[in-house]
């Protein structure tokens, strides 16, 4: 009743004592980092920063970022979760991203992530043996994954350090969202990294202005999705690709021919295949892939209906089928459909 409280079935009290903190108990230190979870991991990284335990103690937050992220990355391919644009897998890349940041603070300049797996998989694979079964998986996928965010930085971290030299001189502690789309679009910069190294320095970023900004951009060049949220250095990819079939006369300035209004079906020639941001030659059954066709006929959304789905079949050997989820516009005359080989 509102007036009488009923007994529990079963009365506890949660401690919030999970895993680690238990160790950390047994194992009689005062932090998780210091338990054998995770201090194998530490002194890996240690180890690749070429830095001594006193160095390692006066500048600590790196190095737990760096065995946290990279132990969760390594799970998460493991199980199947590859650094990608959307979804669980844009959550992997940030992960991933973040880590290469905070490698950098303590000198790590080189991809280093597939060492410091190679460490879980050895503490973990007794108890996981995903790990050691995926290990090259792993380890491949977050050595690409630090290469491109290391583009990015590069063409990117300036613009960002010389505004917020800005607003610091300025007195300013919010971002204009829009020009922290302008990094997004033109250099690379994910709002996220943003977002981080503003607070790192006592500032932030109006997100609701980044978001407007987005939007307003799609509405403008009617692209659509033409951004994934990872923006800029993703479409540098497409860009290239329309480049070389200009180039071979494949496709025309104007781009992919886009009628969805008349037809449901029509026949084009494959132009060009990306798979986990990059341009791929072929894909296996079971991958996500991206499909760049001569021409189409499925609605690209652009701030009001969805996009169609549907399927793209080969007509003649070697059969294949791949299932439609999603259209994308990334870069100007180019449309993708985005799907998954279900066949061939």
């Amino acid at each position: 009743s509102a007036t009488q409280l009923e007994p529990l079935p079963a009365t506890h009290v949660d401690t919030g004592m999970g895993l680690e903190r238990i160790v950390s108990v047994i194992q009689g230190v005062t932090s998780n980092y210091r338990t054998d979870l995770l201090k194998p991991l530490m002194d890996t990284v240690r180890m690749l920063a070429d830095q001594s335990e006193a160095e390692q103690n006066a500048n600590i937050t790196p190095y737990r970022v760096v065995a946290d992220h990279c132990r969760a990355a390594t799970f998460l391919i493991a199980d199947g979760v590859v650094p990608g644009n959307t979804g669980r897998n844009y959550v992997c890349r940030m992960i991933i991203r973040r880590a290469a940041r905070f490698g950098g603070k303590i000198g790590l300049r080189e991809p280093f992530m597939a060492r410091v797996a190679e460490t879980v998989i050895e503490n973990y694979g007794d108890a996981y043996p995903e790990l050691r079964r995926n290990q090259a998986t792993i380890q491949a996928n977050l050595t690409r994954e630090e290469k491109r965010f290391q583009r990015t930085v590069d063409a990117g971290m300036s613009h960002l350090n010389d505004l917020l030299a800005e607003m610091a001189a300025g007195g300013l502690t919010l971002m204009d969202g829009r020009k922290a789309f302008d990094l997004y679009a033109t250099h690379g910069l994910p709002l996220e990294l943003t977002r981080d190294v503003a607070r790192e320095q006592g500032m932030d970023v109006d997100e609701s202005g980044f978001r407007a900004a987005m939007d307003g951009h799609r509405l403008a060049s009617g692209a659509g999705k033409a951004f994934g949220p990872m923006g800029g250095e993703d479409v540098d990819v497409y860009r290239t690709a329309f480049e070389g079939l200009l180039e071979q006369k494949r496709l025309t300035k104007k781009g992919v021919q886009y009628n969805p209004y008349d037809d449901t079906e029509v026949e084009a020639p494959v132009l060009a295949l990306f798979h986990e941001g990059e341009s791929v030659d072929a894909v296996q059954e079971g991958d996500s892939v991206e499909v760049l066709l001569a021409k189409t006929c499925f609605y690209v959304e652009a701030g009001g209906q969805v996009s169609d789905a549907g399927t793209i079949v080969s007509v003649a050997e070697p059969r294949w089928e791949i299932r439609v989820g999603e259209m994308r516009r990334p870069a100007a005359g180019v449309i993708v459909h985005v799907g998954t080989v279900v066949k061939g």
